[in-house]
C-alpha cells in the first residue's frame, strides 16, 4: 500500500432539505460563501495539499453539480474531478463503500462536502497526508476544537472525543468534558472499510465510531476554523464570518 495520499472523495450528494427554500432551486454545494461556492472552496483546499484527483458523488441536481464541475475544469488543470451519479441516495457510509473500487488498495481522503475549513498557517489536508502512516493506521481523522468550531449541535458543545498520547482517539467518558469533535474529514485504509461491506445504512460517523472501539482511529487536530453549513441559520453565521475576515461578497437568502 502507498503512503501517499493521491485522491480525495468528496461527498455532495445530499437534498438539503434544511436549506429550504434556497434548495428548492440550487443544490446547497453551489451557494456562494463569500464569493466562492462550498464545493469549489474544497476543490481549492486539495489542490493546495497536493491531491491530484477528486471523486465527486452526485445525487440530487446531480447535473447543475456536473455542469458547473465542467466549467471550473476548463480553468483549473492541477486537480483531475471525477462525477460519479449514484443509482440512488445512500446513506453516507453505503456511498463511501460503494465507490472503494475508484481507489482500489489506495488510501483516500474523504471529505464531507457541506463544511467549511480553514487554514491556519498551514494547509490542515496536507497535514493529514503528511501523519499518514498505512502501517500503523486504518482511519486517520481530523478533530476540531469546541472553540474554533461554528455550527455544533448542543450535544456537541462539550465535545466527544479525547486524543491518547499515543495519537489514538477515544470516545470521552459519561459525563465529562472534552475538546474535541469529529470534523468530517477522514483518510481511510479501504481495507479496513471492506469489512463494514455487509452493513447497510450505515453512515460514515458510525464507521468511526466503530473503528475507534477498534482502536483503529488516529486524529489531527485542526488549528483553524470550522463550519457546519446544513442550516441556512449555520450558512449566515459562515458567511458573515468570512466576510468580515476577508474581502469579498456576501450573499443573503
Amino acid at each position: 500500500m502507498t503512503n501517499k495520499i493521491n485522491k480525495s472523495l468528496i461527498l455532495v450528494a445530499a437534498a438539503g432539505k434544511s436549506m429550504e427554500p434556497v434548495t428548492e432551486i440550487l443544490p446547497k454545494y453551489l451557494m456562494d460563501v463569500a464569493g466562492q461556492t462550498m464545493i469549489d472552496r474544497w476543490f481549492q483546499l486539495c489542490q493546495d495539499a497536493g491531491i491530484e484527483k477528486a471523486v465527486v458523488n452526485t445525487f440530487h441536481f446531480a447535473d447543475s453539480i456536473k455542469d458547473h464541475i465542467e466549467v471550473y475544469s476548463k480553468r483549473n488543470f492541477s486537480l483531475d474531478i471525477e462525477v460519479i451519479k449514484e443509482d440512488n441516495l445512500r446513506g453516507t457510509g453505503n456511498s463511501i463503500l460503494s465507490l472503494l473500487d475508484k481507489f482500489g488498495d489506495e488510501p483516500f481522503m474523504t471529505i464531507l462536502g457541506d463544511r467549511l475549513l480553514l487554514n491556519s498557517t498551514h494547509s490542515t489536508l496536507k497535514i493529514m497526508k503528511d501523519i499518514w502512516n498505512p502501517e500503523e493506521m486504518d482511519v486517520l481523522i481530523l478533530l476540531t476544537s469546541t472553540v474554533n468550531s461554528y455550527g455544533l449541535s448542543s450535544d456537541e458543545l462539550t465535545g466527544r472525543y479525547n486524543v491518547h498520547p499515543t495519537g489514538l482517539v477515544e470516545h470521552k467518558e459519561e459525563g465529562t468534558i472534552t475538546p474535541y469533535v469529529f470534523g468530517d474529514i477522514a483518510i481511510f485504509n479501504p481495507k479496513y472499510l471492506k469489512t463494514f461491506s455487509n452493513q447497510e445504512n450505515i453512515s460514515w460517523r458510525a464507521i468511526v465510531s466503530q473503528a475507534i472501539q477498534d482502536k483503529k482511529v488516529h486524529g489531527v487536530v485542526n488549528e483553524g476554523e470550522w463550519f457546519r453549513l446544513n442550516t441556512l441559520d449555520r450558512y449566515r453565521v459562515a458567511n458573515d464570518f468570512m466576510y468580515g475576515r476577508y474581502s469579498g461578497k456576501i450573499t443573503r437568502f
